[in-house]
């Protein structure tokens, strides 16, 4: 992975502060989120975590990323309740990477759709996509989905 990319799925240092946006390209970024936002919540939840050990590096640096994950999870878990289940997941597909996010168990505030337009926009910037979906039910589903970097060798050939 080149200095400067962002990996989003990879294991975090068990020892690093897991809200620290570092700049360590191999870091776990939707972990390391993951385990700094549920900390914060201070609310009993169901927590599925399916992320992928061995992701491209996306097109952004490290801190860019963190902080594109980061606003997507304080989206995601800004009203969830006990007993609420939050599955994170992450995937390469194509020439991006993905992040899903999916909130089960919760009243989500349709304002969210109002709220997440700044992060929309944000990713929108960096190349990427940003869909949310709010099912009868009020589970919520936010995919973020990222470009992976150009490998040097794509460059020469280009």
């Amino acid at each position: 992975m080149a200095p400067g990319a962002g990996g989003i799925g990879r294991k975090a240092d068990p020892g690093q502060n897991p809200c620290r946006a570092g700049r360590e390209p191999e870091g776990g970024v939707v972990e390391r989120a993951v385990q700094c936002c549920i900390g914060e919540l201070q609310v009993p939840i169901v927590l599925r975590q399916l992320l992928q050990p061995e992701l491209p590096a996306v097109n952004c640096a490290p801190a860019v990323v963190t902080f594109a994950v980061q606003r997507a999870l304080v989206l995601a878990t800004d009203a969830l309740q006990p007993g609420s289940e939050l599955s994170v997941s992450t995937r390469a597909e194509g020439d991006s990477v993905l992040m899903e996010l999916e909130v089960r168990g919760q009243e989500i505030d349709r304002r969210l759709f109002d709220r997440s337009e700044s992060l929309r926009d944000f990713v929108d910037e960096l190349g990427g996509r940003l869909q949310m979906d709010l099912d009868p039910t009020s589970n919520l589903c936010l995919v973020m989905e990222l470009p992976q970097e150009l490998a040097i060798g794509d460059r020469d050939s280009a």
